[in-house]
């Protein structure tokens, strides 16, 4: 497959919602990701500690509490962020994603952070409302009024609203033609 046919393919899904298996990968990335923050977070605190303390350095131990307390505050953090500005986190970037309002806007960071806030703590369940729906819209997104679709674009995020595509229809002879 040529770039060309890649950039075509692109295009012809830009708007498409996303299904359940390519929201669950992004969002699988972004966990990670948000792990590698806390992890970074806490190593520059033990830097600070090296710095200012005894000249040994160690990674601060805050328990249990620190992390069910720091993890859900950096990921709404990350995700309010990278939601209300871009409408991509790096897991949606990777898998061709963005979340948008309902009317195809970007969101604003009220909005984002609403969402950020609800997907933290409920997201999970919340996704497996996306095989029922037919718009498939996590519960989230009908809560919010947000939606996720395929959007490959390098630009920032777009202030109108991407250019919904039906599905292509495939026929017999165009599948063995290769002229899809």
């Amino acid at each position: 497959m040529t770039a060309a046919d890649r950039r075509s393919r692109a295009r012809a899904m830009r708007g498409v919602r996303a299904g359940l298996v390519s929201r669950l990968i992004a969002n699988a990335i972004d966990l990670a990701i948000v792990a590698l923050l806390l992890f970074g977070a806490l190593f520059a605190a033990g830097v600070g500690m090296y710095m200012l303390g005894d000249g040994k350095f160690r990674l601060p131990h805050g328990g249990p509490l620190v992390t069910a307390i720091g993890y859900p505050a950096i990921e709404i953090a990350y995700l309010s962020y990278m939601w209300g500005s871009r409408g991509k986190s790096f897991g949606k970037e990777l898998l061709g994603l963005r979340v948008l309002q309902k009317d195809g806007h970007v969101l604003r960071p009220v909005r984002a952070f609403g969402r950020a806030v609800f997907v933290t703590f409920l997201g999970g369940p919340s996704l497996l409302w996306v095989p029922i729906s037919r718009r498939n819209a996590a519960v989230h997104d009908l809560a919010l009024q947000t939606e996720v679709v395929h959007d490959w674009s390098n630009a920032g995020a777009p202030e109108t609203a991407p250019v919904p595509v039906e599905p292509v229809a495939t026929s017999p002879a165009s599948v063995a033609t290769g002229t899809l």
